[in-house]
């Protein structure tokens, strides 16, 4: 079971009452499709290293060997969040995206 899925459930019990108490702790966080979300993830993460890249290059830390520049290098972060996105699925590594309590 997916970590995120969980629920925790507390029976709490007096002289004639019992009452079951249900918490989702992340319940709001999955109202938003996961496409979204994702999706507005690597848009923040692939500008953030494009900013950084571009920041590199201006100020003459890299150069660029013939025809690659920032572009290709931004398209190259989408790719590879891709790749990383796709191990992450099929290997499950929920523990690695498990917030901790």
């Amino acid at each position: 079971m997916n970590p995120v899925e969980q629920k925790s459930e507390v029976t709490l019990s007096g002289d004639f009452t019992c009452i079951k108490l249900t918490v989702e702790p992340q319940r709001a966080f999955r109202r938003q499709p996961a496409f979204w979300r994702m999706l507005r993830y690597w848009l923040a993460w692939t500008a953030a290293m494009a900013a950084n890249e571009w920041t590199h290059v201006v100020t003459g830390h890299i150069t660029y060997p013939l025809w690659w520049n920032v572009y290709y290098s931004y398209v190259s972060d989408w790719i590879l969040f891709w790749i990383f996105y796709q191990c992450h699925k099929t290997f499950r590594f929920y523990k690695l995206s498990a917030i901790p309590e």
